[in-house]
């Protein structure tokens, strides 16, 4: 899930859902730990936007991955439709920074309600916030 703010703040948290549970509630096993830490990452953001190239240059504030943090990290291919947020990762850390990962995002159609900043043609060439 990520949430997009007018103002370019955003938090991102993604979780695989394929983690086991752990045996018990009390702290896992090293291998249920291990299991939680390389399946889920966190980060809180900002993301100046340009236009012309259509690109977004996220600044890592804070993550669950802590050499991330400070981080300048580039999204190209940015479209935004009224619906989908749409960016290309050039260099991602998961591959090494070799590769690139293409992300879709759904808007939610109901509340919490979210705020997209867009990008390029069909709307005059200027920003605006989307808000449901």
């Amino acid at each position: 899930m990520s949430i997009y703010d007018a103002s370019e703040h955003f938090t991102s948290l993604n979780i695989d859902t394929t983690i086991p549970r752990c045996a018990s509630n009390s702290p896992g096993t090293e291998a249920e730990n291990q299991a939680v830490v390389t399946g889920s990452i966190g980060t809180i953001s900002t993301y100046p936007v340009d236009e012309p190239t259509r690109t977004i240059s996220s600044h890592v504030v804070a993550s669950t991955f802590p050499n991330s943090a400070g981080q300048e990290q580039k999204r190209a291919n940015v479209t935004v439709t009224e619906d989908e947020l749409i960016y290309v990762n050039p260099a991602p850390t998961s591959q090494g920074g070799a590769g690139s990962t293409r992300f879709v995002f759904k808007r939610v159609k109901q509340k919490p309600t979210a705020a997209w900043r867009v990008i390029g043609a069909g709307w005059n060439n200027r920003s605006r916030s989307i808000t449901r």
